[in-house]
């Protein structure tokens, strides 16, 4: 059909030309004849004549009703030609179909619980899934008064890996039971971005990311074992389309799907997991080991080696995380936690639950408490001039390195600006004339009655936690948090009193009123993705 209609066009467009060459023949062949023969008087030819030079003719351009109709023509062919290759793709497909087999078009990815998913625009990490007893969810839960009906949240973190808004539809998010039968979300996402509604995308803004949590409706008393989430351009079962109205077109995205159940990987899997986590710290490990052999310190880049207890061996080490079965492995290459299964070797999560359950438990109540209450900006890195208040050259911990001020008007700024630190780990540096100055007195006792999440040592801690929860989270996780520590340690230091320029670390002058909006700025985007990590971890260690 499509190739009919276009050789329909081609035959109009070449029907247009033939009457406008024709008609031009025509007007040639009739000035030729009207300056021809009779031009003689009846006398005959005189000969030899004389070769008249012939008159400069202007050269004939297409009427300009001809290129008004050849410009429609081409155009109507390229919008047909579009609408009705648009018209078969959104016709192909079919929401009553998995993900994978064709209910997004694009690239369907798979993988576990807690381990980014990344389709074309969107990365999805599904944290974990409860649900209600089965009985508990009734009609207004979308349970039809069904007797076993059961409702289940999932976490899930969503991020925009691209540099330009994209369309997103929170409603295409869905529950998979066993058996390929699903059950869609029934909450908007809270917090932002808000959704448009069904028809309607979110206008999800660049590089921003965020935790939500979705509750699907009733599944009947039947556990789901997959949890999809869908980015873009869907048709959703009422038949409604998803243009993206803000940037003018519509765009088609794929989807992933998280396997709830616990995750079986062969040996390729795993061991490509392992290389890519090994690959990934190498870049961090190389030159911090580099240095130590020769001798030397470095106040920013060794920090994480230095005040954790966790060593770059043990950085290096790749667990998979709890319910994840590797085939073909064997117990001694991953160490005393793990045991030996029919197929290969999985965590003995008991076993380290059991022996771990108190420091489990402690830190995972930290995690909770300190997510769940609202972050503070005040504090404008005033913790690392406070731990060289007062002090002399020699008694600086970094005395190798120069103060961008003097010691005076050091403390001055200290004095001026007060000290509003919660975090106890910080606060037990303090010199003994700063700790007055402090708002607050942190204690140990006191550390889960005061954490905030806007406090750049309490998201730097995250790497701490993740480590001493290990093997029970996955060394993935383990590695994002020491990124993100790393990034935090270095603004800790651009905003202390130090000069590190030299070592390529221009300061963030907290000292006046633009330092402190740049410090603010970039604290407020640490702690958007330190409560993405703290939901991580929370997700993987349930209680």
């Amino acid at each position: 059909m499509l190739l009919a209609g276009l050789a329909v066009l081609l035959l109009i467009g070449a029907a247009l030309v033939w009457v406008w060459r024709h008609r031009r023949g025509r007007r040639v062949t009739a000035a030729a004849l009207a300056s021809g023969g009779g031009g003689d008087g009846g006398r005959g030819t005189v000969y030899p004549r004389p070769a008249a030079p012939r008159p400069t003719r202007r050269r004939r351009t297409p009427p300009v009703w001809l290129l008004v109709g050849a410009a429609v023509v081409v155009l109507a062919g390229i919008v047909g030609t579009a609408g009705w290759t648009a018209t078969r793709q959104v016709s192909a497909i079919d929401t009553q179909k998995q993900p994978t087999s064709g209910a997004w078009m694009g690239t369907g990815v798979t993988g576990p619980v807690g381990v980014p998913l990344r389709e074309s625009a969107f990365e999805f990490t599904v944290y974990r899934m409860t649900c209600g007893a089965p009985g508990t969810a009734g009609a207004a839960d979308g349970g039809a008064g069904s007797a076993g009906g059961q409702r289940c949240q999932a976490t899930v973190g969503v991020r925009n890996v691209t540099g330009a808004h994209q369309p997103w539809h929170s409603e295409l998010q869905r529950a998979y039971l066993p058996g390929g039968r699903w059950v869609s979300t029934d909450e908007t996402p809270p917090g932002r971005p808000t959704s448009g509604g069904t028809s309607s995308p979110t206008r999800w803004q660049r590089a921003v990311g965020w935790c939500f949590r979705w509750c699907s409706p009733s599944t009947g008393g039947t556990r789901p074992d997959s949890w999809s989430c869908a980015a873009g351009c869907s048709r959703p079962a009422s038949g409604c389309r998803c243009p993206d109205r803000w940037a003018g077109g519509g765009r088609t995205l794929g989807c992933v799907t998280a396997a709830l159940a616990p995750a079986v990987l062969d040996v390729a899997q795993w061991q490509a997991r392992r290389r890519a986590h090994q690959e990934r710290v190498a870049v961090w490990l190389t030159p911090h080991l580099a240095r130590r052999h020769r001798g030397e310190r470095h106040p920013v880049a060794d920090f994480l080696f230095t005040y954790y207890s966790h060593r770059p061996a043990q950085l290096r080490r790749w667990h998979p995380g709890a319910g994840v079965e590797l085939r073909d492995a064997a117990v001694g290459e991953f160490g005393r936690d793990y045991r030996a299964t029919t197929a290969g070797v999985t965590l003995d999560t008991d076993a380290v639950r059991a022996r771990r359950g108190d420091s489990i438990g402690w830190i995972r109540s930290l995690l909770a408490a300190t997510g769940g209450r609202a972050p503070h900006f005040g504090c404008f890195g005033m913790h690392e001039w406070a731990m060289v208040y007062r002090q002399t050259r020699d008694e600086l911990r970094h005395n190798a390195w120069p103060l961008r001020l003097s010691a005076e008007r050091t403390a001055a700024v200290v004095e001026e600006r007060g000290v509003r630190c919660s975090h106890f780990d910080a606060f037990r540096f303090f010199t003994a004339p700063a700790r007055p100055l402090n708002v607050l007195t942190p204690t140990r006792e006191t550390q889960h009655a005061n954490e905030q999440p806007g406090c750049l040592h309490a998201n730097m801690d995250l790497y701490k936690w993740a480590y001493k929860l290990s093997p029970l989270v996955p060394s993935e996780l383990v590695a994002d948090a020491f990124d993100l520590a790393r990034e935090i340690r270095t603004l800790d230091m651009r905003a202390s009193p130090y000069d590190l320029a030299a070592l390529g670390y221009p300061p963030v002058r907290v000292e006046t009123p633009d330092g402190r909006a740049e410090y603010a700025a970039a604290q407020r985007g640490f702690a958007e993705r330190a409560a993405v990590l703290r939901e991580r971890l929370l997700a993987a260690v349930p209680a």
